[in-house]
This record gives structure tokens, C-alpha cells and sequence, in this order.
């Protein structure tokens, strides 16, 4: 999938592009370059490494407190 951040909702910056396992019920932890202040996201579907699906049931966002 690809992750994208935006403070309109109109235009979106491209954060990254990742790969779920497809295969958990569990989190997967995905980390971003640099820190992001967005009011909007959007996650769009480019499959997993089992099939085309991208089924996100809940999605937690932490701020990373770095050394």
C-alpha cells in the first residue's frame, strides 16, 4: 500500500510505499523517513505479498519520542 498525508484533504503528499505480510491478524509496524503533521490520510491498495487485497481493520498512528 501506499500511505499519504494532507492538511486540506485536497492535495496529498506521498509518505511512502509499504508491503503487508497479507497474512496477520496481528499490527504491522511501518516506519516513516520523517515526521508528519497531517489532519487527513489515505491508504491506497497495492495488494500484499499473498494477494491484491489490503484490508486494514484498525489503524494506530504513534509518535515516536526519538533520542
Amino acid at each position: 500500500f501506499e500511505l499519504y498525508a494532507s492538511n486540506d484533504g485536497v492535495t496529498f503528499e506521498k509518505l511512502g510505499k509499504f508491503t503487508s505480510s497479507g497474512s496477520s491478524e496481528d499490527y504491522e509496524l511501518y516506519w516513516l523517513e520523517n515526521a508528519v503533521n497531517a489532519r487527513y490520510l489515505k491508504i491506497v491498495n497495492m495488494g500484499n505479498t499473498a494477494n491484491k487485497y489490503c484490508n486494514p481493520t484498525e489503524i494506530l498512528l504513534l509518535k515516536y519520542k526519538g533520542e
